[in-house]
């Protein structure tokens, strides 16, 4: 089994910024690190903020009240152009705080050899989730 994607790799220095930012801005970080393109030192993320509020199940008002806060933290830096009186789709450059990770990998075995190799709490996966054995097969469990 094969998983292509973006993961996010957080540390334990990491729990600082989530604690700071508070849970609906650390999902917006979140969301925008893995739907992010680019290498890790310029990472950038074209993206709504209604899609923003799909993909995490917030409302507009907290994904735009999240983005001021991670733009205040400086987390994030908004470049949005405007072209014949229609605003485009919001551009966010992202920073990446001490503690935070993100890799473009194939990973053969799975998620939990990814964090178990790491060392680190992994959170997402920016790809289609693995599929499970056919029911009566033998799984292993692993902690994340």
């Amino acid at each position: 089994m094969s998983i292509d994607g973006r993961v996010l790799v957080f540390d334990a220095t990491s729990s600082t910024w989530r604690r700071d930012l508070g849970a609906s801005a650390w999902a917006v970080f979140e969301e925008l690190l893995l739907v992010s393109t680019g290498p890790v030192d310029r990472c950038e993320a074209m993206v709504s903020v209604r899609s923003l509020a799909t993909c995490t199940g917030l409302a507009k008002d907290t994904v735009a009240r999240a983005l001021r806060r991670l733009r205040g933290a400086g987390l994030i830096e908004v470049h949005q152009s405007r072209t014949a009186g229609v605003f485009s789709t919001g551009c966010y450059r992202l920073h990446l705080p001490v503690g935070v990770s993100v890799e473009d990998r194939s990973c053969p075995a799975g998620p939990a050899l990814v964090a178990a190799l790491s060392g680190s709490r992994l959170v997402q996966l920016a790809s289609s989730p693995p599929t499970l054995p056919p029911f009566g097969e033998s799984q292993l469990a692993f902690e994340v």
